[in-house]
């Protein structure tokens, strides 16, 4: 889930099922834009390196996900990287579960 901002940013909710084993992920947080990309960082406690998500706005339509360190945030065979496509505005309760994460 994606939502874009008063003020320019995107507040997102990334989930992720991977394969028959459901290696799982989640990330949520605030990524700032600029024109078509916008990106997240964060330092989780005791990484030794940054984690950050690139979006990216492709000509088509779609979003373009690249994830770099977020190994933290999934299982071994889950990720978030690849092309995303809107299915629908995002309902009242989508935004509400957004503010306050059930995780």
């Amino acid at each position: 889930m994606i939502d874009e901002r008063e003020d320019g940013t995107l507040s997102f909710t990334c989930n992720a099922v991977r394969g028959a084993s459901y290696h799982l992920g989640n990330i949520d947080g605030i990524a700032t834009a600029n024109e078509i990309t916008a990106r997240f960082s964060t330092r989780p406690e005791g990484e030794e390196k940054e984690t950050w998500l690139t979006f990216v706005q492709e000509n088509d339509g779609r979003l373009r996900l690249i994830g770099e360190n977020t190994s933290y945030f999934h299982g071994a065979r889950a990720y978030f990287d690849g092309q995303y496509l809107r299915v629908r505005e995002l309902t009242r309760e989508d935004r509400e579960e957004m503010a306050s994460p059930p995780f």
